[in-house]
This record gives structure tokens, C-alpha cells and sequence, in this order.
């Protein structure tokens, strides 16, 4: 059988988190991010469907899908979007927007939560790394798969704050909760900590998987 998927967001930005929880610095962005812009779809350039829509073999994933698409290979980032600075220890904001996931009723059965994010982190990144290779693969003592990487954290898509402003009653509730007034959505953030073998010198590459449904 073959069908869609009906759900589908992106890493906005990454934050650095201060000691008093709000954010600092500038933000830093996945690699090869599209911004968004007037006029312009951002969602080719920005995700990743595993498996794509259309797939003759309907919903299976395949050995050869990769973590990233070809647009995000290792050291590609748009101008003037550059990755966040920060160092082991650091906490960090994962940020993305539910686009309607949570606080929409669409008619479809979801998850708890509205799935689940993964994070995986690795100095040795390649742009050969798989889906299967590594998700539900690497674990948190960095023993799975190859070796070459861990998971970092497990987390529910919905942070139980964020809202798209769309005057449903979840929506509303979480608006007044917040004492919102801003018109734009509220991201979703997936708060980790930069682990200690991420090292204080070159790149240490994560890995966001949002496991839907």
C-alpha cells in the first residue's frame, strides 16, 4: 500500500541557552538551510522525507535513504546562515515550527505527542550516513551501529508551549498561557546539552529526526 505523509517541519534555527533559560548569541542554522522568503516555498530545500512521497515501493525505507538531502552536505551552508557557536556543556534550542500538528484538529490519528524527536551527535560525520544506519541504530552510550556517533536525546515533538496562531482552542489556551501578542507562530524547541565529546575545536554534527506517526 502507498500513501503520504501528511506532516512535515524543519529546523528553523538553534539557540544557545543562558543560565537563566532564556536565549543568547545569534542563532545558528542546519546546513544548507532555506530561508524563508516572500513568494518562495521553502519546504524543497528544507525537508527531508523519509521515505519520499511517491515511492513506487509505497512506504518502505530503504537501505540506501539518507540522513540528509543533497543539499546538506557537509560544510554547505547559505550565506549569511551560518552554524551556532557553542561548547560542550552548553544547552541548547532545537527550534521548529508544529505547523499546525499540534494544535490543529486535522482528523487523523496521531501519536502521543505528536511523535517523537531523536537527536543524534557525531564528530565523524559522512554524507553517505543512512537512515537505517543510523536511527533507533546509534544509542546513548555510543556503542551501536559503527560507533561512530550517539544518541543524544529523545523527545516529544510537541514542548507542550508552542502554538501556530490559528484560533483553535488548544491554540487560544496556549496563547493566553503565554500572554502572546505577537501574531507570528510560537516555535517548538528541543532542548539538549552539548555533550562533552563534542570537543572545543571544529564542527560537531546533530542529527534531528522527527518520527512520525
Amino acid at each position: 500500500l502507498s500513501s503520504t505523509v501528511d506532516a512535515h517541519t524543519w529546523l528553523e534555527n538553534i539557540m544557545l541557552i543562558g543560565s537563566n533559560g532564556s536565549f543568547v548569541g545569534n542563532p545558528g542554522y542546519p546546513r544548507g538551510y532555506g530561508p524563508r522568503t516572500a513568494n518562495v516555498d521553502p519546504d524543497p530545500q528544507n525537508v527531508n522525507l523519509i521515505p519520499p512521497n511517491g515511492r513506487p515501493s509505497g512506504n518502505a525505507i530503504l537501505a540506501t535513504d539518507l540522513m540528509c538531502k543533497a543539499t546538506q552536505t557537509i560544510g554547505t551552508y547559505t550565506p549569511g546562515y551560518g552554524p551556532l557557536t557553542a561548547a560542550p556543556g552548553d544547552q541548547i534550542a532545537l527550534r521548529y515550527l508544529e505547523n499546525g500538528h499540534v494544535t490543529k484538529d486535522v482528523g487523523q490519528t496521531r501519536p502521543a505527542h505528536n511523535g517523537t524527536v531523536f537527536v543524534y551527535g557525531t564528530n565523524s560525520p559522512a554524507n553517505t550516513d543512512t537512515y537505517l544506519g543510523i536511527h533507533r541504530v546509534w544509542n546513548t552510550e555510543g556503542t551501536g551501529g559503527d560507533k561512530r556517533g550517539k544518541l543524544i536525546a529523545t523527545r516529544t515533538f510537541d514542548d507542550g508551549r508552542c502554538f501556530q496562531v490559528n484560533g483553535q482552542p488548544l491554540s487560544l489556551a496556549r496563547v493566553a498561557a503565554t500572554q502572546w501578542t505577537s501574531q507570528s507562530d510560537l516555535e517548538c524547541q528541543t532542548d539538549i546539552q552539548i555533550p562533552t565529546e563534542a570537543g572545543t575545536s571544529g564542527n560537531y554534527t546533530m542529527y534531528w529526526v522527527w518520527e512520525w506517526p
